[in-house]
């Protein structure tokens, strides 16, 4: 494991090398994690352009197949050790988040994921889990302080129409074997009518919460949206007496008992 690290980013090095040596659901999750929670990264950046059209540029690596990406460091005794770009001497470096870093490189397709610590720990995080990650901003962004930080809210019946929306979750919910059931209740905040979507799910919120919250606003017509877990207390208090728009569906297993 490599030994440059910033303080702040020991728990990253730490679950990157967990996820190098076994690419378990759980390692993944830790990692996805602690990139939400506060990873920084230094990054080489050297300006693009003339005039008006001058723009910052993110230092970019390829592969052997071409596979282009853009690439972090979790200190800068790691730049300085970095030698797999002739030119990375030219470039100037910045601190940012994983979100910042994550939304460039969605946006440019030409871009295959990012390297972090290229040339010592080379560790790629491809596109599919930056969207994860990303999801996980948006869903934090979006719903984190509507509902978990009030312990006595009162969630009422939904009004409204909510019906299409209900549809969609339903389709989507039925790809995701996280989700074990989902609930639909009502608050209001000052003044306004907030559908709260009570999902009840096997394994950590996401990135399952953020899909649901995508989903929820694609098909809500515009209405106040927000997610809330059945394991918090709210969560549980609201559905103690309803049921729910959706539930797994049962796995019928044969009975190979033999018959006497």
């Amino acid at each position: 494991m490599s030994n440059h690290a910033d303080q702040n980013n020991e728990a990253l090095l730490a679950a990157m090398e967990k996820l190098k040596k076994s690419n378990t659901q759980e390692n993944i999750e830790n990692f996805e994690d602690i990139l939400l929670k506060g990873a920084v990264f230094y990054i080489p950046v050297k300006m693009a352009g003339e005039g008006e059209n001058t723009r910052p540029a993110f230092g970019v690596i390829a592969d052997k197949e071409k596979h282009h990406y853009y690439t972090v460091f979790t200190s800068k005794e790691a730049m300085r050790t970095f030698k797999g770009e002739k030119n990375i001497g030219k470039y100037q470096y910045t601190r940012c988040t994983f979100d910042t870093i994550g939304r460039t490189a969605m946006g440019d397709p030409r871009i295959s994921g990012i390297v972090i610590n290229a040339g010592t720990d080379n560790m790629i995080v491809a596109r599919q889990l930056i969207s994860d990650v990303l999801l996980m901003y948006q869903a934090k962004d979006h719903y984190m302080n509507v509902i978990e930080a009030d312990k006595d809210v009162k969630l009422d019946a939904p009004t409204g129409n909510y019906s299409e929306m209900v549809d969609a979750l339903k389709d989507w919910m039925r790809q995701d074997p996280n989700v074990s059931a989902a609930y639909l209740r009502q608050i209001t905040r000052n003044g306004v009518d907030i559908w709260v979507i009570i999902v009840s799910h096997i394994r950590k919120t996401e990135p399952t919460f953020g899909n649901i919250m995508h989903v929820a606003r694609d098909f809500s017509g515009g209405h106040e949206v927000a997610l809330l877990s059945s394991r918090s207390k709210a969560g549980e208090n609201a559905i103690a007496d309803i049921m729910p728009f959706y539930r797994k569906p049962f796995t019928l297993i044969e009975d190979r008992t033999p018959m006497e």
